[in-house]
């Protein structure tokens, strides 16, 4: 491809952008998404007061034990700390500490008491450290003993606030970072799991709003894309545009000016729904309902580095159905047959999205697997799933940033294969062109350049 292919884009790129933003399908779109969202978080707030589940548990009896002595020679109990103010559903369970080794501990949780747990306070490598043991034959889950440590580091949050009385060094050692960590031992008292990637219920929730708006947005973006080709065949509009400009100067705009504007709509529902959320809250008078929904430490993970790999990602993703829509939307010539043309996108985008939902729903259960990894390398996965677990701190940066270097890739594959055929493509009419035939024609004009294919 020549510098020269792409000459007169900015041209089609603002005519194209003024187009639809004038558009009245756009307008009202626009209108009833900006309402959508200004509702939505009232409506979340209502189901969430409405909520009178109360949470239960299959722990029977707690143990705990202090081994949080640092340099200084004082552990937390020591200055006072307790878990006798756990809350519900942990007030009404047993709660003995014990001076028992930790292999005593897990013959007895392994062998004689299932439903009990033990929760261990020390300081460790990184800092403070609550680890939660339970029998990996008993019906006690991963999840209960993550909602255990939650309700425990609640207990020592609140200590933190009242050690007004210690003393400096006794400060230093309260203030320490708090670190959670999962244990699990089988019937020969071996530790079989050693790290819990699952998430949360509310960190689900993070990916499944991602994943639908950048679904909504993509499917949007490439409707336009197709759309707008289609019209101008149908027209014959494109028959005047290509005197004056090149076939890939002329596609490229429009991808472009799609995009720009169905990502415009994307950031004015973000902001409605912050604004909702910001509103909500005040007219109930109670927390907001992101804020409660939200877990607590998803804030660290939103930094300006996570926000702009995300972005990146997002725009990888639209970049490739855009491009994929407008081949397909040169693939017909009569504005009836539009539909027909997209059902390669629709397919593509439900299988993403879709591929999408399970991995998160996986992560929720089980932490991540070969199959999560696969959805976060996977081209038509990526975008939906990539940014939701990039942001609350799910996947390692090297498969992150090896998901992006695939995505980039395969969007200069598709790029190349279109910027190939679209001339042709651009100027067929007649019955839809199938995939078969697209690749058809992409061999014909690689075995000679520069000449038309035989249709």
């Amino acid at each position: 491809m020549k510098k020269s292919e792409f000459r007169g884009w900015t041209k089609v790129f603002s005519f194209t952008l003024v187009q639809t933003i004038k558009n009245r399908a756009y307008i009202i779109f626009t209108v009833l998404i900006a309402a959508l969202s200004l509702f939505a978080m009232p409506i979340l707030q209502l189901i969430l007061n409405g909520g009178d589940d109360e949470a239960t548990t299959e722990i029977k009896k707690i143990y705990w034990y202090d081994d949080s002595k640092a340099l200084l020679g004082e552990s937390f109990s020591d200055m006072g700390l307790s878990f006798s103010g756990l809350k519900e559903p942990y007030a009404s369970i047993p709660l003995e500490k014990t001076d028992k080794s930790h292999e005593e501990m897990q013959d007895i949780i392994e062998k004689d008491e299932k439903d009990a747990v033990l929760a261990r306070l020390y300081m460790g490598e990184m800092g403070l450290t609550m680890e939660i043991m339970r029998s990996s034959e008993g019906s006690i889950t991963e999840g209960d003993g993550s909602d255990l440590a939650a309700a425990m580091i609640d207990c020592i949050m609140e200590f933190k606030e009242t050690t007004a009385g210690l003393t400096e060094d006794q400060k230093k050692i309260v203030d320490s970072e708090l670190e959670l960590w999962m244990e699990e031992v089988d019937e020969e008292n071996h530790i079989v799991s050693e790290e819990d990637t699952r998430i949360s219920e509310a960190q689900y929730w993070i990916i499944y709003i991602l994943l639908f708006v950048v679904m909504m947005i993509s499917i949007l973006a490439s409707t336009q894309v197709a759309s707008s080709i289609v019209m101008d065949k149908a027209t014959r509009v494109v028959e005047y545009l290509l005197t004056s400009v090149r076939p890939m100067a002329l596609v490229t705009g429009k991808v472009l000016a799609s995009l720009l504007a169905s990502i415009g709509q994307g950031f004015a529902m973000f902001g409605l729904m912050l604004l909702s959320n910001k509103v909500s809250g005040m007219l109930f008078h109670t927390t907001s309902p992101l804020e409660s929904l939200l877990p607590e430490g998803i804030w660290s993970n939103i930094n300006p580095l996570n926000l702009l790999v995300s972005a990146i990602v997002i725009t990888l993703g639209f970049l490739f159905y855009a491009t994929l829509a407008a081949m397909c939307g040169a693939t017909v010539s009569k504005m009836e047959d539009t539909q027909e043309g997209m059902t390669l996108i629709t397919v593509s985008t439900m299988i993403g999205a879709y591929l999408g939902v399970i991995a998160a729903m996986l992560l929720q259960s089980t932490g991540v697997n070969a199959y999560v990894i696969f959805v976060v390398l996977f081209p038509l996965s990526a975008p939906f799933l990539l940014p939701g677990v990039l942001l609350i701190g799910s996947i390692s940066w090297p498969l992150g940033f090896g998901a992006i270097a695939l995505l980039l890739l395969v969007d200069l594959l598709l790029f190349y294969f279109v910027a190939t055929i679209y001339e042709l493509l651009i100027t067929h009419n007649g019955n839809k062109i199938k995939i078969k035939e697209l690749f058809g024609i992409y061999k014909s004009l690689r075995k000679n350049p520069g000449k038309e294919a035989a249709r």
